[in-house]
């Protein structure tokens, strides 16, 4: 293998490694907020109910 190639090769496995590490971290934050948001849908829906049925 010439030297060139050893060098992209050094820079390419690092750098599919951090693309591949950034997804996962971008994945998982993407998730987590989106259960967050779950939750406080579930809250104001009971709010609501309770909201409504306070009123009748």
């Amino acid at each position: 293998m010439s030297p060139e190639m050893q060098n992209i090769v050094t820079f390419l496995i690092p750098a599919y490694m951090a693309f591949w590490l950034i997804t996962f971290l971008y994945v998982f934050s993407v998730r987590s907020r989106q259960k967050n948001l779950e939750k406080d849908i579930e809250t104001l829906r009971m709010l609501v109910e309770k909201k409504k049925e306070s009123g009748k």
